[in-house]
């Protein structure tokens, strides 16, 4: 399995450091994913948000405990709507242009080696000030496949009540435990059957940026 370079994405004008990707296939989408340790080093807007509250709810609240199995479905359904959070700019080059504008910059790169390069695919970065997005583009037929978003814009909601800015508490009490980086500056979480996962970056125990890692098949 061969590792490639990819040129460093840039948030708000700070250049982050190269990293080298090793994909599994041409359609995986963990290669447009940022390495965790690197987003601590973003350079962020003003946050905002309360203080942290504990897992099982606000303090000071009478509200009735919620059955495990409630809680469980909760937390899933939780997930599913921050699973499709995602795709709410659009999945295409063209749907993501038509809600946001002109990208402050777009890259072009070869996907996964020679060997799929030579098909013609190719992978598209989309840059703005704090947003990022990926897309896995299938040739010839120029059909554009979402493959990750990067959100560090403390004014975007992420879902209702969870933004950058929000404190790693509300996170863990909306979402659970995660499935990888418990107590980590990075969670990361499962958000379907088919391999989607979304990765919290916490700075100061505050969410610092929000990337999404849709599998593509």
């Amino acid at each position: 399995m061969l590792a490639f370079p990819v040129p460093a994405p840039r948030f708000s004008g700070v250049a982050l450091p190269q990293a080298e990707y090793a994909p599994t296939s041409r359609f995986c989408a963990s290669l447009l994913a940022l390495p965790r340790y690197l987003l601590g080093a973003l350079a962020l807007g003003a946050c905002s948000g309360g203080p942290d509250q504990p897992a099982g709810g606000q303090a000071g609240t009478d509200a009735p405990a919620l059955s495990a199995e409630a809680l469980a479905a909760a937390r899933d359904s939780a997930l599913q709507d921050l699973d499709r959070a995602g795709a709410r700019f659009g999945t295409t080059e063209a749907a993501i242009r038509a809600a946001l504008g002109a990208p402050a910059r777009t890259r072009q790169l070869a996907p996964l080696g020679e060997q799929y390069a030579a098909l013609g695919d190719s992978i598209v970065m989309l840059e703005y000030s704090r947003m990022e997005f990926g897309l896995y583009r299938v040739l010839p037929e120029r059909r554009d496949l979402l493959a990750a978003v990067t959100i560090t814009d403390s004014s975007v909601n992420i879902v209702p009540g969870i933004a950058v800015g929000s404190p790693r508490g509300e996170v863990l009490a909306r979402y659970g435990a995660p499935y990888a980086g418990a107590g980590a500056d990075t969670v990361e979480y499962a958000t379907s059957l088919g391999g989607n996962s979304v990765a919290f970056i916490f700075r100061d125990d505050r969410v610092a940026a929000v990337r999404w890692s849709y599998f593509i098949d």
